[in-house]
């Protein structure tokens, strides 16, 4: 900010984002801003502005997206207050953007950054998938974020697999079925059986598909993550250790604060991962190395 004001001081700052969206009074107190602006500033951009990815050095994979927003309220997860409500593309103008970048930079290669990419399914993914399916064109797709168990059925299986998904994530977070419950009740353990088999008989191995489970979350012990480990591997999938942060606005930060746990005006520093699974469960930064050591070699084996 400091650098912004001496290169342009005639200029007023407006900071938005993540930042200024869940830690809005802190940003307007200390981050130098003239203007902090919290939430959306461009709700109906999907179609109107692409991505200035001439700018980019590397276009040899980019992100693109198919839909904005989650419909599911997680309590961990602030995708709804960051982006209060869901929208999808049209996926003929979502193929079209795929072709623009093909023939202008070359690029093949894709990555989805959607929060709920399969959300909606015949309207969205499907209707996307099988346009491409159909032009014959070859692509490498990828995704970030946690695919949703529960709408994966077979056509959608086989789906991916044909037009170049590859690295397939999944979420579960926790095998445990109470804590399910308790998150948002968005996936079961048999919703994640189901998933995986279906992948497989489409022909994903795996080594293409990862499940994203919780570490260093104040509701599951260390012990119960490394049994969540173990029955991903069960899947014939491997795990992805993500670690749990408390994030502001969220019910669980809300029910943190609640308990004593943290403090609802504490540093934004405090949010980091590593410092606050150390300060609520000290050793927990030694555990969880340990734990992520355990996962590795289980996905060796």
């Amino acid at each position: 900010m400091k650098i912004l004001k001496e290169s342009f001081p005639n200029t007023p700052i407006i900071l938005g984002g993540i930042y200024a969206t869940l830690c809005r009074e802190h940003a307007k107190l200390h981050s130098g801003a003239d203007s902090v602006h919290a939430g959306e500033y461009l709700k109906d951009d999907f179609e109107k502005y692409l991505p200035a990815y001439d700018l980019a050095s590397n276009k040899e994979i980019l992100p693109i997206y198919l839909s904005k927003g989650c419909p599911f309220a997680c309590s961990y997860c602030a995708s709804n207050i960051l982006t209060p409500a869901f929208r999808q593309r049209d996926p003929v103008k979502v193929f079209e953007e795929l072709m623009h970048y093909k023939s202008t930079f070359g690029t093949t290669a894709f990555v989805f950054c959607d929060d709920a990419l399969l959300f909606k399914p015949e309207s969205g993914i499907k209707k996307l998938l099988r346009i491409i399916k159909a032009s014959e064109l070859k692509f490498d797709f990828y995704t970030i974020n946690g695919l949703h168990a529960k709408l994966i059925d077979e056509e959608l299986a086989f789906l991916l697999k044909e037009t170049g998904f590859k690295d397939l994530r999944l979420s579960l977070e926790t095998s445990d079925e109470n804590i399910q419950e308790f998150t948002g009740n968005k996936v079961s353990n048999s919703d994640i059986k189901r998933a995986v088999t279906l992948l497989n008989e489409a022909g994903f191995d795996k080594s293409d598909i990862a499940i994203y489970i919780l570490v260093g979350s104040p509701y599951l012990s260390m012990e119960k993550t490394k049994e969540d480990i173990l029955f991903v591997d069960s899947l014939n999938a491997k795990a992805i250790l993500a670690s749990y942060s408390p994030i502001p606005g969220t019910r669980d930060y809300d029910a943190l604060v609640k308990n004593g746990s943290i403090e609802k005006d504490m540093d934004p520093l405090w949010h980091n991962n590593t410092i606050f699974s150390e300060k609520i469960m000290p050793g927990a930064v030694e555990k969880i190395r340990s734990l992520r050591r355990f996962s590795s070699r289980i996905r060796k084996n």
